[in-house]
């Protein structure tokens, strides 16, 4: 092969190369818009990275629990600096107490609210509450249980309010988990 058919062969691959990778980027720019923003914050914490943890296992908790309840949407997590300008609706929840209490019940507590731009409807307090039991040895497994439990049954609630309220849910479909 010589010289010029290299050429002309490695040419004819880049100009493909990058009409493919031009095609995606406006395919990814025609994508489907987010229906709906999750705004997760809480209390300041001295670890950003244990806040960003919480606000990672809340976004993924409800965005589960609406799409079992029957959303059909586009859920994405986004701060609550990107979804003041984004023009979708939010859902800001603002986690209150999520941790372990003396008594041996692990509860969590947060208040919710749709912002659609012009309006903000609050929502309310949910929570939830799990028993701790210290069966086995690792302590860390029980209150891991424990703290999912209790962040399940407020997010259950979330759910079943906005689906009665007939505020971002459909008709339900199928029994939420």
């Amino acid at each position: 092969m010589n010289m010029k058919t290299f050429l002309n062969q490695a040419l004819g691959l880049l100009i493909c190369v990058s009409l493919v990778s031009v095609a995606s980027f406006a395919a990814e720019k025609e994508a489907v818009k987010p229906s709906l923003l999750i705004s997760v914050s809480g209390p300041p914490v001295w670890d950003p990275m244990r806040e960003s943890d919480v606000a990672d296992a809340f976004y993924s908790r409800i965005a589960t629990a609406m799409e079992r309840a029957g959303y059909k949407g586009k859920i994405v997590s986004a701060d609550r600096f990107d979804a003041a300008k984004s023009g979708t609706t939010v859902l800001e929840i603002t986690v209150m107490r999520w941790r372990p209490e003396r008594t041996g019940n692990v509860e969590c507590t947060f208040s919710a609210g749709l912002n659609s731009g012009m309006s903000r409807q609050s929502l309310g307090l949910f929570s939830g509450n799990s028993p701790q039991w210290m069966t086995t040895a690792s302590r860390t497994w029980e209150i891991r249980r424990g703290l999912e439990d209790s962040a399940d049954a407020a997010v259950k609630d979330l759910v079943a309010r906005l689906r009665n309220d007939g505020l971002l849910l459909p008709e339900k479909s199928r029994a939420a988990d």
